[in-house]
């Protein structure tokens, strides 16, 4: 009798022990059986360009001008293509927008194409294979760094940069997300099982996945679902650490910048305020617009003031 009393201390340690393993295979189980299902129900909605036999995922609609949009970290182009601010470009410009490496359908590894120097020159083999020469560029978040490493690398190139809530300075902390997913074995487990669940539920209880910019449409919160699969995310972690080793030395060319630049900042997004402060330092013909009530995605709820400032630098080059 009493042997079995010192043994029942270890029954909740053995029964929570169970529960995290029927958890994680479930997750597991779910993700393996989910994420195949996601792609074919959110297929490509373009075509293909491939470049050092890469495969770039790009929408090209409209004619004019060409504008070409880079998307944030971790995101898909369904952060342009489901919002107000791409059908509004198309109507008056040649609008194009890749699924940057590592996102959405083009190709994606943890390996390759990790800094936005890199993916500027792939970007750039890309719009050369398409006959694209000169472009106003417009780049979210981690896609203004992409942007910003473009107009070094190819300044004659770029008629001029938009940079909405740029990742352009050292300053940025890794989330906690991002750190437990970086801790070995720990970190597989969360990418491989409980990434795609515990995102999905979110996505079904959130009133609001972009608070404080409004929802820009019922289907970029379906679209959300391709940046949760495994090899995205980790793909995304890998270009995070890159973006964090590239741009101190990035950020030190940014006076040699001469074309034309906005850098727009939502009132709420205090990070990317100071970003642009410090731009406005570095880059003086820079224009900073800050956007009442908006966040880290203005164009989400006022894609007019991202078409006015592509529509200044046109009209300053005509």
């Amino acid at each position: 009798m009493e042997d079995r009393k010192k043994r029942r201390p270890w029954r909740i340690p053995g029964i929570i022990l169970g529960i995290l393993i029927g958890l994680i295979a479930s997750g597991w189980l779910y993700t393996l059986i989910v994420t195949p299902h996601i792609e074919r129900r959110l297929p490509p909605e373009g075509t293909f360009v491939t470049v050092d036999d890469i495969n770039l995922h790009v929408v090209r609609e409209g004619s004019g001008p060409p504008v070409v949009l880079l998307h944030c970290g971790g995101c898909t182009m369904n952060y342009f293509t489901n919002t107000p601010l791409y059908p509004l470009l198309a109507e008056s410009y040649d609008t194009i927008v890749f699924d940057r490496y590592g996102a959405g359908h083009s190709d994606i590894s943890a390996d390759a194409y990790t800094t936005p120097t890199e993916q500027a020159a792939l970007i750039h083999s890309a719009l050369t294979e398409m006959e694209v020469e000169k472009a106003v560029f417009v780049g979210s978040s981690s896609g203004g760094t992409v942007a910003l490493a473009y107009a070094l690398s190819y300044p004659e190139d770029v008629v001029g940069l938009v940079l909405i809530g740029a990742w352009m300075y050292p300053g940025y902390e890794p989330t906690l997300l991002s750190r437990t997913a970086s801790i070995p074995l720990i970190g597989d487990i969360f990418i491989d099982a409980l990434v795609t669940p515990i995102g999905h539920a979110f996505l079904a209880l959130s009133d609001n996945v972009s608070a404080p910019d409004p929802v820009p449409s019922p289907e970029y919160v379906d679209s959300l679902k391709l940046i949760l699969r495994p090899n995205q995310f980790r793909a995304s972690l890998a270009q995070e650490t890159g973006w964090n080793n590239d741009i101190p030395g990035l950020s030190t060319g940014y006076g040699k910048l001469s074309m034309p630049v906005v850098a727009i900042a939502g009132d709420q997004d205090d990070l990317s305020i100071d970003q642009n402060e410090h731009l406005a330092d570095d880059v003086p013909q820079a224009r900073i617009v800050i956007v009442e009530n908006a966040g880290h995605f203005p164009y989400f709820g006022q894609p007019e003031i991202v078409y006015q400032a592509i529509e200044s630098i046109w009209a300053a080059v005509e």
